[in-house]
């Protein structure tokens, strides 16, 4: 039975690598045709006078419908001459075939010939050595007393009679155990099964159970003979090399034993994954062959200084080059330790192999990255510092040196680093780190004196403490801010400067708006007109110009708060700048001449470039629809634009909550239409008729020229726009153009 066994794990292990298995691999179909045999199975097929490609003998191709149908592995025996080879069929459900493995089983068919007569020949050698002899009858009834057991179970003849032996069996090995009776009595062949026995003291130890049967003339069987050896030992032994063999071939190291001349015995999973070579490949080999180690080692030893230590101690550790199947190189770290036989000579080591390129690469990148911030925080003007406690100092980086003009290496406290602030900011500093102290963030801007030079930095530093609020640590940075310190009250001051211009104009568009009368408004705007692009657009120039230059100088800034905040201060200023533009530009557009310069426009194209704008509204819902006939339309490009564009700005501000936004252009009788819908506040009755006229508005900001120069530039295009309003839903405009022009 253990040899049973044994054959069918080696029969699992076939299916792993059929083409280099030494023993018979083959694949059917369910019609018994062959579909693969690896060398070995060659033989096999002369034997049954078949090749790839033909059907199997029937007999074979009926036990490979069987075990397609019952979907379980089916096994025979079959003998060739005095070659006797046992078989698996084993069902692939899903793919409608069956894997057949072979094996040589007749030095094993010999063997149980062998034990059968041995059998008989040693029943009174079984009984002298105190084993536990046994005779049944040819139904497998005790009838006869077997002292042996009763001794050792404490049963009595009569509660072992019959089949009352088995009420000594372990419950879980009892099923077992009759089943594998009843098939050797149906086969009328010896057999082995492990079981349980409780001992008189109810303790249960392991037995193998090893029964033949003795024949009459006729071949009828007479009576079982057997014998039960205890294993209990044995099992424990083999549970513990298995748990061992588990152990060694789960470990995440390479484990590698060799013998005294340092030929390689055994090579567990990790090896194998570690360095490259699979364990058959190396097993035999002298290990230096293998490894081709790199000396001195990596802790600058030699071969003979670690052979040395090894012998003398009977362990080495250290740090070497490996080299993988490949050829490429891997630092290891290695622990080896010699083993001794009984008699305590060296019969072999036992190295125990630790992957530590990973280990490496990190200290590797470590070293970079620690260079790498340096040189970024030399980049971004930021040095970092952390605060020990039990020394009571300030370890900084070289930065952070640099920034205070402290040579590196010099030791700094608190003290000293209140030294470098400047005179009139030391109370507040120290004021704000204090109640860091109590729990308070510290974040703040103030000067320190470098080389008699004034410098702006600013300091954030995270503190750590206990539960009991006491402090353990530190960490802080301090950015060196005094170009973002210079740009941001540029920037105020460009601000303020705006500001001026902006109420300037508004004061002054007020003023000649009280002087327009009836006959006078025309000469009223255009002197405006004129005053307003000579006065004011030169002034704009300058501050977009200046605009430019900050925005250049931020660009090459780190990113931080601050420079966020320039950012936005920039782009309040630009917009602004660009809303000033903008009435400066209605104006002129409404006092001067036009002469329109008509040429093919792609108006959807327009509408794209027009609507969504990077300051469009988020919250308002736009979008536009332009029909294929009416893309292309002949009219001065520059002139719709303005249209387009004051019409939509009209449409935000009469949606100040958000809403819908909808363009849409088509060819109608002729004529090229624009409509612009909106979804605001709508337009009474009453100011409707006052809408195009200029200097006319209900908004809070604005001249009220948007909709003046809508009309005006339409009627220069030859065109009409007229309005459909509901107040409460909104308002729609309507622009009406000769198709070409």
């Amino acid at each position: 039975m253990v040899q049973r066994k044994k054959t069918g794990r080696e029969i699992a292990e076939l299916d792993k690598f059929p083409s280099e298995n030494p023993n018979t691999v083959l694949r059917a179909d369910e019609t018994g045709t062959i579909l693969f045999s690896n060398p070995a199975g060659q033989f096999l097929l002369r034997e049954w006078n078949t090749k790839v490609g033909d059907r199997l003998p029937e007999r074979i191709t009926r036990l490979i419908s069987d075990a397609l149908a019952s979907e379980r592995k089916i096994e025979f025996e079959e003998s060739f001459g005095e070659q006797t080879c046992m078989f698996v069929l084993a069902p692939i459900i899903k793919e409608g075939y069956v894997n057949i493995y072979g094996i040589d089983i007749t030095v094993r068919k010999k063997a149980e010939e062998a034990m059968r007569k041995s059998e008989e020949r040693y029943r009174s050698y079984v009984e002298a050595t105190g084993e536990l002899g046994w005779t049944t009858n040819a139904e497998s009834e005790v009838v006869e007393d077997i002292p042996t057991w009763r001794n050792f179970t404490g049963q009595t003849f009569e509660e072992i009679k019959g089949s009352g032996w088995t009420k000594a069996l372990h419950p879980d090995d009892l099923g077992n155990t009759l089943r594998v009776w009843r098939q050797a009595i149906k086969k009328k062949s010896g057999y082995e099964v492990e079981y349980r026995v409780r001992r008189r003291d109810g303790v249960y130890r392991h037995f193998m159970a090893r029964g033949v049967p003795l024949f009459n003339k006729d071949g009828s069987v007479r009576e079982w003979v057997g014998t039960c050896i205890d294993i209990t030992e044995r099992k424990k032994a083999e549970e513990l090399l298995l748990e061992q063999s588990m152990v060694i071939g789960s470990a995440p190291d390479a484990i590698i034993s060799t013998d005294s001349s340092f030929v390689i015995k055994s090579w567990n999973k990790a090896a194998e994954q570690i360095l490259g070579w699979m364990a058959a490949e190396v097993i035999g080999k002298a290990s230096t062959s293998i490894f081709n180690i790199v000396y001195p080692t990596l802790n600058r030893v030699t071969r003979e200084q670690a052979l040395k230590e090894l012998m003398n101690t009977g362990f080495w550790k250290g740090e070497v080059i490996y080299h993988k199947k490949d050829g490429s190189p891997i630092p290891v770290s290695v622990s080896v330790s010699l083993v001794k036989d009984r008699k305590g000579d060296v019969s072999g080591t036992v190295a125990v192999v630790h992957d530590i390129s990973k280990r490496k690469r990190r200290v590797k990148f470590l070293k970079e990255t620690r260079r790498d911030l340096n040189r970024a925080q030399a980049v971004a003007k930021t040095g970092s510092w952390r605060l020990n406690v039990q020394r009571n100092v300030l370890l900084w980086s070289d930065e952070n040196h640099r920034i205070f003009g402290v040579p590196k290496g010099t030791a700094m406290t608190y003290g000293s680093f209140l030294e470098k602030v400047h005179p009139e900011d030391r109370k507040f500093v120290d004021r704000k780190w204090k109640a860091a102290l109590r729990g308070e963030p510290y974040d703040i801007e103030h000067r320190i004196i470098v080389d008699g030079e004034v410098k702006w930095v600013r300091e954030r530093a995270e503190l750590e403490f206990d539960s009991d609020g006491t402090l353990l640590g530190g960490f802080g940075a301090t950015q060196e801010i005094t170009d973002l310190v210079e740009m941001r009250q540029k920037l105020e001051d460009a601000l303020v400067q705006v500001e001026v211009f902006a109420n300037q104009m508004e004061e002054l568009a007020e003023k000649r708006a009280e002087e327009l009368k009836d006959t006078q408004r025309l000469a009223a705007i255009g002197a405006t007109a004129g005053m307003v692009g000579h006065d004011l657009r030169n002034p704009l120039q300058a501050i977009v110009g200046d605009l430019y230059l900050l925005g250049c100088d931020l660009a090459s800034m780190p990113e931080g708060e601050e420079k966020e905040g320039m950012k936005e201060s920039i782009a309040a200023i630009k917009k602004s700048v660009d809303y000033i533009d903008k009435i400066i530009q209605d104006l002129q557009d409404y006092a001067r001449p036009i002469k329109p310069a008509a040429q093919e426009t792609d108006f959807e194209e327009l509408c794209s470039e027009v609507l969504f704008k990077d300051d469009f509204p988020e919250n308002i819902d736009a979008t536009y629809w332009v029909d294929e006939k009416a893309r292309k339309v002949i009219a001065d490009p520059e002139l719709l634009r303005r249209i387009l564009t004051n019409l939509i700005n009209n449409a935000v501000q009469a949606m100040p909550d958000g809403g819908r936004l909808e363009i849409q252009a088509c060819e109608k009788d002729g004529d090229f239409v624009i409509t612009v819908q909106d979804s605001g506040v709508g337009i009474s009755k009453e100011i409707r008729p006052k809408l195009f006229m200029p200097l006319f508005t209900t908004k809070s900001k604005g001249q009220g020229f948007g909709l003046a120069v809508v009309k005006r530039l339409t009627e220069a295009l030859g065109g009409t726009v007229t309005l459909e309003s509901e107040e409460g839903k909104g308002t729609k405009f309507l622009v009406r153009l000769p198709q070409r022009g």
